[in-house]
Formats: structure tokens, sequence, C-alpha cells
């Protein structure tokens, strides 16, 4: 969802009042205002980023594989928009549709709050309230304000996630995050987001018509 630039001091407020009475401003989204209170229900932690849900090393290496042709695609998107990403200190996730970080690229965001976020689950019910979750739930882009997120250490930064659909199906979501910035170009990063995600979809159509295709020629070859 595209949305216009908040008043984060607001936002932070409205934060504050839930945090410290439960009261849901009126002015809170209300996707956001949602998760807030299913957040508050599960008793998840708000101050600092909990222990989450995370693979193995070994599990890691084998959900990589699986999803080796995505990656080595979205590698190469990413290569062609670095220095977006460098410039404006952007970072980009990409998880699948169970919510597990497949690759995490120019992640300044997460390594201060976090060791490492690859083979991490960052559903709603391990991190709180994000973009990704709410992208997740409502399967549609959404831009996120930081006093927005349910922990307090992420409220520095903006984030968007945007979910990768394949015949109305959630495959993926690729999720951005900037970092302290207070004049992030959200058209840049809007215009970003939804580039790779056309282009991922695409991608992703096209492999499975030819994966229809080679099947019907293997049956009609029979």
């Amino acid at each position: 969802m595209i949305r216009e630039r908040r008043n984060k001091d607001k936002l932070a407020s409205y934060y504050r009042k839930f945090m410290e009475e439960g009261i849901v401003d009126p002015n809170v989204h209300p996707w956001v205002a949602d998760s807030w209170q299913r957040c508050r229900a599960m008793h998840l932690p708000h101050e600092t980023m909990p222990k989450i849900n995370k693979l193995s090393r070994e599990e890691i290496i084998a959900h990589q594989k699986t999803h080796e042709f995505i990656v080595k695609y979205v590698d190469g998107l990413y290569e062609q928009s670095k220095q977006h990403f460098n410039i404006h200190n952007l970072s980009m996730l990409l998880i699948d549709e169970n919510g597990y970080v497949i690759k995490n690229y120019a992640m300044p965001f997460f390594q201060r709050i976090i060791e490492d976020i690859q083979g991490m689950r960052v559903l709603e019910e391990d991190v709180g309230t994000s973009s990704i979750s709410i992208a997740r739930e409502h399967n549609v882009p959404f831009l996120m304000f930081g006093p927005e997120m349910w922990i307090k250490d992420s409220h520095s930064g903006d984030a968007c996630s945007a979910p990768i659909c394949v015949n109305g199906k959630i495959r993926y979501i690729i999720s951005f995050f900037s970092l302290d910035q207070n004049d992030l170009p959200y058209d840049l990063l809007l215009s970003l987001l939804m580039t790779m995600k056309y282009s991922i979809e695409q991608h992703l159509n096209m492999l499975e018509a030819w994966s229809i295709n080679r099947i019907m020629m293997e049956q009609t070859a029979v």
C-alpha cells in the first residue's frame, strides 16, 4: 500500500500510548493496529529483538539450495541497483512464503540489532508488527514507518515489503529497510521495490510456463 509521509513524532506518541495504556489511537493504520493488538495478546517483547526461530546451519544451506534459482536472479537485480542501496543506506531481505529469510543484501539495519538474520523466521509471531507481516497477511506492498514497528529498536528506520506472487499465491517476499534516515526518498524506494517485484514475478511466471511446456512435451512423446 502506497502511503503518504507521516509525522514520526505523532506516530511515536501513538506507539507509547498503546504500550503504556493499551489504547489504539484512531490515527493508527487499522492493519497496524490489528497487528499491535495480536502482538500484545501473544505477550511479545517490544523493546529489543527477541530470540528468533532459526534454521540450523545445515538447514540454511539446504534452504538456499532449494531456492537457488531465485537467489541467482535476485542477486542480478541487486547488483544492477546496488548504488541506490549504498547511497541511501538501504538493506534488503529475500524471504520465502513461510517467512524464513533466504538471503540478506547490504544489511546494516539488522547487523546492528541481531547477529545474523539469514535463516531466521520473521513472521508476526516472531518479530511482531512489521512491513513483512502486513504485506504477507494482506498480499499487498506495504510501506511502514519506524514508530509503527513492534520492536522499539527498529523505530529509527522505515521499511517497505512486497509479496512476490504467481497465480495469486505468495511465493516470496522482498523487504527493504532504511537506517536512521529522516529524509528517505520514498518515491525511489517504492519505485525500486515495485520494479523488482514485477521483474521477479515475470521471471517466475516464465519458469512455470517452461515447466508446464516441458511436461506436456514429455507426455506427448510417450
